[in-house]
């Protein structure tokens, strides 16, 4: 069974927006579309740069860099530059706290 780590209060990560955070000390982006919260790998898979530099659109993150795109629920890169996917890993909202699991990648 995966461990899952609280990170942070679902009252402070408004609707459409991001949030790095780590856990276990690995870089994770946080983002939440409505009440749905993702955890995805922080890091471009294009160059290693932070993507909580982007955006949310259209259930994705955009890096701020160079433009690729990442879906949140797969992870899967959508465009070039980017041609490999990055992790995305299981969330779960118990009252107001967030808390991701990074053994199971999803």
């Amino acid at each position: 069974m995966a461990e899952f780590h609280p990170v942070l209060k679902f009252s402070e990560l408004p609707a459409e927006s991001i949030r790095r955070v780590l856990v276990e000390g690995r870089p994770v982006l946080l983002a939440r579309i409505g009440d749905t919260v993702h955890a995805v790998s922080d890091t471009c898979s294009h160059e290693d740069v932070s993507l909580s530099f982007g955006c949310i659109k259209d259930g994705a993150i955009k890096c701020g860099y160079h433009g690729s795109r990442f879906c949140l629920k797969t992870g899967r890169a959508l465009n070039e530059p980017a041609t490999e996917s990055i992790p995305v890993y299981s969330t779960r909202i118990d009252g107001d706290t967030i808390s991701v699991a990074l053994e199971n990648p999803s």
